[in-house]
């Protein structure tokens, strides 16, 4: 079921907090966006980056953070955003741009996520970045 405006804007909000929070390299700001469960997980685009529970993903974030020189966000079109209860999941698409010892990178990510509402706060309990391959078919 589509999510309500205010779930939506919330949930927005979420993630717009998740990617400055990144692009500064705030350990701390990403990871008070997510649940700290054990089972949280997060897959990324590299072969490396499969996580679970927050001290793995802390790991992979101070890993990122020591690799990237620079990192912006730049969202796509209007999240998908539904939900049921208390929990919600959101499909989007954005463009990531890297800069690795002075070489930039721009990446077409897709993300999904789950997010779950504790105490009227969404917080991402699951995290999947991926690189959509273009070919002509």
């Amino acid at each position: 079921m589509r999510a309500c405006a205010k779930t939506e804007m919330a949930i927005t909000n979420v993630l717009n907090k998740y990617t400055e929070a990144y692009s500064k390299k705030d350990i701390k700001g990403v990871l008070s966006l997510l649940t700290q469960d054990p089972d949280m997980t997060f897959v990324g685009t590299d072969v490396n980056e499969k996580c679970t529970g927050p001290n793995q993903l802390r790991k992979l974030i101070e890993r990122d953070f020591n690799i990237v020189d620079d990192l912006s966000w730049k969202w796509g079109e209007e999240p998908l955003i539904s939900m049921a209860g208390n929990v919600a999941w959101v499909t989007t698409d954005c463009s990531v741009r890297v800069t690795i010892q002075g070489e930039p990178l721009d990446l077409p990510l897709r993300i999904t996520a789950v997010m779950e509402n504790r105490n009227n706060k969404w917080l991402i309990a699951q995290w999947h970045n991926s690189v959509p391959v273009i070919r002509e078919l």
